[in-house]
């Protein structure tokens, strides 16, 4: 028995729409990982994607700061671009087609991230 109120917050659009994000997320490094020709199970992956963790919240935070106001595509290539920028600090070079980015977003991320 649910009792009053229903589970609703999986319909709530803020909640609907973070889900997008996630899942393109990780589309975007599943892309990266292909061209790459690595496994998505590689032991180093860990750290690369906290890393990418952490440079991403500074990076979109920064954005929002700037008064970026980004959609849910732009987050995820933001995403993508800081998970390209680890991978580079790590001696892993991506090739420009592994990540077709919303070019608006890369500027942006390249200022930040300087």
């Amino acid at each position: 028995m649910r009792g009053n109120g229903n589970n609703d917050w999986g319909r709530d659009p803020a909640i609907q729409s973070m889900r997008l994000v996630f899942a393109m997320m990780e589309e975007t490094q599943g892309t990266v990982l292909r061209a790459l020709g690595m496994s998505p199970l590689d032991r180093r992956l860990r750290v690369w994607r906290e890393n990418t963790l952490r440079l991403f919240e500074q990076t979109w935070g920064q954005a929002a700061k700037r008064g970026h106001s980004l959609d849910e595509r732009q987050v995820a290539d933001l995403y993508g671009a800081c998970f390209a920028h680890i991978l580079g600090k790590a001696g892993i070079s991506v090739p420009p087609s592994a990540h077709p980015y919303d070019e608006a977003v890369i500027r942006l991320a390249g200022e930040i991230l300087k």
